[in-house]
C-alpha cells in the first residue's frame, strides 16, 4: 500500500501508569469512533506497521487510554510517544460528493483566481465557526516565507479541489 492509503486518525501520547498503558489522541471528528477502525498502523522507519491495541478507555473528550499489544511497562510504552495513528483509507466511510478528508487537502497547491501560487496546504485547523486551512508558501530552497490562514468556507473562499492535479482554487487576494 502506498502513503496516501492510510489515514491519521490519531497519535500516541505518553505513557499512562506502571502497566503500559499510553494516551492516544483522536483527531478525527467523532473521537469515540476511532476505537472502531481497526487495525491501527503507526509510522516507523520502515513505514506504516500494524499495532494492536487493547484495554482501550475513552477518558474525555478526544482522549483515550489504551495498551498495545505486547507492551508492559512504561519504558517500553514511550517508545510509541508522539507516533501518528492511521487506518487504512478502506476502513472509513465512503464520503459524500464534495466532501473530503483532511489528508486529501493535505499537500494540495492553493492558487488564486487569478491563477498566482499562494502555497501549499499544510494542515488544517478546527475552529468554532469553520475550518481554516494554514498555506505555507516557501522561497525556491524550500524555505517557509509566509503562511496564511483561509477559511475553508466552499463556493465562498475555496472556489474548486481538484483531487486529480492536488490543486484548490480560492478567491483570496495574494497580498494577504
Amino acid at each position: 500500500m502506498t502513503d496516501n492509503s492510510y489515514i491519521v486518525i490519531g497519535r500516541l501520547g505518553k505513557p499512562f501508569g506502571v502497566q503500559g498503558f499510553i494516551k492516544i489522541y483522536a483527531e478525527t471528528e467523532k473521537p469515540k469512533s476511532m476505537i472502531h477502525y481497526q487495525p491501527w498502523y503507526i509510522k516507523s522507519k520502515k513505514g506504516w506497521q500494524e499495532i494492536k491495541l487493547h484495554n482501550i478507555e475513552h477518558q474525555r473528550d478526544n482522549i483515550f487510554i489504551g495498551q498495545i499489544q505486547g507492551v508492559e511497562t512504561p519504558e517500553e510504552a514511550k517508545i510509541y510517544s508522539g507516533k501518528w495513528i492511521a487506518v487504512n483509507r478502506d476502513q472509513l466511510p465512503n464520503l459524500k460528493k464534495g466532501e473530503y478528508y483532511w489528508s486529501d487537502l493535505e499537500g494540495m497547491t492553493v492558487i488564486n483566481r487569478h491563477n498566482v501560487k499562494l502555497g501549499i496546504i499544510d494542515h488544517l485547523m478546527e475552529t468554532g465557526s469553520n475550518d481554516v486551512l494554514v498555506v505555507k508558501q516557501q522561497n525556491e530552497t524550500g524555505h517557509s516565507i509566509k503562511t496564511r490562514l483561509l477559511p475553508f468556507l466552499k463556493n465562498d473562499v475555496v472556489l474548486n479541489i481538484d483531487l486529480k492535479n492536488k490543486t484548490m482554487t480560492v478567491d483570496w487576494d495574494e497580498n494577504f
